[in-house]
């Protein structure tokens, strides 16, 4: 199982998630390892079949980062927060 953290988001312009942008972690801290990288919809849905997790993460006002919940498939071929909530949504990741 790997762990990505996931803190960018690609928007189509109806409104549709096209891709992340997210770094691979250790799993444990939370630390970097690689390059940040584009995960298209689909290959986040096949990795997460797969066991690999994708973790949101937003920068707080201290400027640490803090969690929205695990990436998790919303049941129409997309994705969606597992918690989620105010400001913790995938659409609210910054855009790229």
């Amino acid at each position: 199982m790997t762990l990505y953290s996931v803190n960018a988001v690609r928007i189509s312009e109806h409104g549709e998630i096209q891709a992340l942008k997210g770094i691979e972690t250790n799993g444990f801290t939370r630390g970097s390892i690689g390059s940040q990288r584009e995960f298209s919809v689909p290959e986040v849905l096949d990795s997460i079949a797969h066991g690999d997790k994708f973790d949101l993460a937003f920068i707080t006002d201290t400027g640490s980062t803090g969690s929205g919940g695990l990436v998790v498939p919303d049941g129409n071929g997309s994705v969606r927060a597992e918690r989620g909530g105010p400001g913790r949504e995938v659409t609210d990741l910054p855009k790229f």
